[in-house]
């Protein structure tokens, strides 16, 4: 199933929380019961002239989802209803990313990540931001990931151009991993569900490389035998600890097996640029694609 909402108006993030889909759009905030039917949501009354939406995260277990665009970050409620919007330091920076904390009805730990300027944090459920960027030394941000113990482990990784940061405590300081390829910057980070501290994360580069780390994102390799063909991996989704959903440029693959690599589906898209996943029931698999020419897809892989 395929929609058209004014194209073309691209799709920069998707997000999926209490029955809702939500798509960033160059337009703004449109969300869906079934991924099918879109209605927009009044994001720009409160961000005034800058009212994109590149980034989306929704609060786990709360009524909330965070929109960023240029130089702001919105919080609503997840049926629509504006609650507080704050406008980030001059000069604007550009919200590419946005994580909010496992226990973020007690800690109130929301991070965002921006184009130029680095990682900002909240810690009152994005009332106010303050830019963290102790030993991060590059401040271009293209992805956020949490631990799923961060209530415990504090640890938050990063994806930049040049590599991929990680920090034990919060989003506050920041060392770089032991990452290999020179000169092909990280597009998309994606941890694997699982409680467990030593969890799993998945990295994909503008070089089509895919890497996994499994002792919380210090060390990375690459994972054998993905036929990218080259392409940029804009979008990953992990289903389960060796599930993983890969969105190249103009197609989308399902792995299985990641680690040891078991034969992958593959279903062609175009120009696919957001993505996240639902799994209904145990044995099935729905991708929602967003893509730059504005359609936003309904797959089921599975």
């Amino acid at each position: 199933m395929n929609t058209a909402l004014d194209e073309p108006d691209p799709v920069y993030a998707l997000a999926a929380a209490a029955g809702v889909l939500f798509a960033g759009r160059r337009s703004g905030l449109v969300a869906s019961g079934d991924g099918r039917v879109w209605t927009s949501l009044p994001v720009a009354p409160m961000a005034g002239e800058s009212f994109s939406v590149t980034a989306l995260a929704v609060a786990p277990e709360e009524d909330a989802v965070f929109a960023g665009g240029y130089g702001y970050v919105a919080r609503l409620a997840t049926d629509g209803t504006p609650q507080c919007v704050s406008i980030l330091p001059s000069p604007s920076p550009l919200v590419t990313a946005l994580v909010v904390s496992p226990d973020y009805v007690h800690d109130g730990v929301v991070l965002a990540g921006t184009a130029e300027d680095g990682v900002f944090r909240s810690i009152d459920q994005g009332e106010h931001w303050t830019p963290w960027n102790i030993g991060l030394l590059d401040h271009r941000i293209s992805a956020l990931v949490l631990s799923p113990a961060f209530a415990v482990d504090e640890t938050v990784l990063t994806a930049t151009e040049t590599g991929i940061f990680y920090s034990t405590n919060g989003g506050r300081s920041w060392r770089m991993s032991a990452f290999f390829r020179e000169s092909d910057p990280v597009l998309c980070l994606a941890v694997s569900p699982s409680s467990s501290q030593d969890f799993v994360v998945y990295a994909g580069t503008e070089g089509g490389a895919l890497l996994v780390s499994q002792d919380k994102g210090r060390r990375w390799s690459e994972i054998p035998g993905v036929a990218t063909d080259d392409q940029p991996i804009n979008a990953l989704a992990c289903v389960t600890d060796t599930t993983l959903v890969v969105g190249l440029a103009d197609c989308l693959m399902l792995i299985e097996g990641v680690v040891d690599l078991h034969p992958h589906k593959e279903i062609n898209c175009q120009s696919i640029t957001a993505l996240t996943c639902l799994v209904p029931e145990p044995d099935k698999i729905i991708a929602i694609v967003g893509s730059a020419n504005g359609q936003i897809t309904r797959l089921r892989l599975r």
